[in-house]
């Protein structure tokens, strides 16, 4: 959070085949008869959403987790045994209406895989890291129960060494929360490594708050 309280919720998507992943990329705007439900950033021709917001709401991106394989998850979609955690954070953006109301169908509802959502909110203190398995809410890091400003994920459980974890929380330190902004969080912590590799499709800071984004794709 800023100086005066607005949640910026930062996002570094990586994934294979960075240079032709990239160019498929696009910022869209989704409507039902007429009205805004979300903003999201999509792969074009993929049905899932990664990374999005809902204005005045709150906003969601997810981060791999390691558990379980691509078979194993594969065979839970297709046995209808739990949601793809792509498919299950559209459903939310569509249909959830506070932060509070997708805290909990990110906690709660059954997955095909595991996942990591960072759940970013509108007021004060609102923003969470779900870490999440199949079947359960395995951990839940809040924003308002830190001891700072920020928390950080990256691709490892709380409590597991990620060297990209804590350069990133340092030069979120060395910038500081009264310089914070859509800006710096783009410039100044996204784009700098090794928060930012090789593999990073794109970069974006957003706020649901400001209803406002700013955003980098990686050639």
């Amino acid at each position: 959070k800023d100086k005066n309280g607005v949640i910026i919720h930062g996002r570094n998507l990586d994934f294979f085949y960075q240079d032709i992943i990239a160019n498929l990329t696009a910022h869209v705007n989704f409507y039902k008869n007429g009205v805004l439900l979300f903003k999201a950033e999509v792969i074009v021709g993929t049905v899932g959403i990664l990374t999005g917001y809902k204005p005045g709401a709150f906003g969601i991106s997810i981060n791999h987790r390691s558990r379980g394989s691509f078979t194993s998850s594969l065979m839970n979609i297709l046995r209808g045994r739990g949601w793809p955690v792509s498919y299950w954070l559209r459903y939310v953006l569509t249909n959830a209406e506070t932060y509070d109301e997708a805290l909990k169908m990110l906690s709660e509802q059954r997955l095909a895989a595991a996942v990591y959502y960072v759940l970013s909110g509108v007021n004060d203190g609102e923003g969470a890291i779900i870490t999440r398995s199949t079947l359960k809410l395995d951990f839940l890091k809040r924003l308002d129960e830190s001891n700072d400003w920020f928390i950080v994920q990256t691709n490892s459980d709380e409590g597991v060494h990620s060297d990209r974890k804590e350069m990133t929380e340092k030069h979120l330190n060395q910038l500081g929360q009264e310089n914070l902004s859509l800006d710096t969080m783009l410039n100044d912590i996204l784009s700098v490594d090794p928060t930012r590799n090789n593999r990073t499709i794109y970069s974006t800071a957003y706020s649901a708050r400001l209803d406002d984004s700013n955003y980098r794709q990686w050639y």
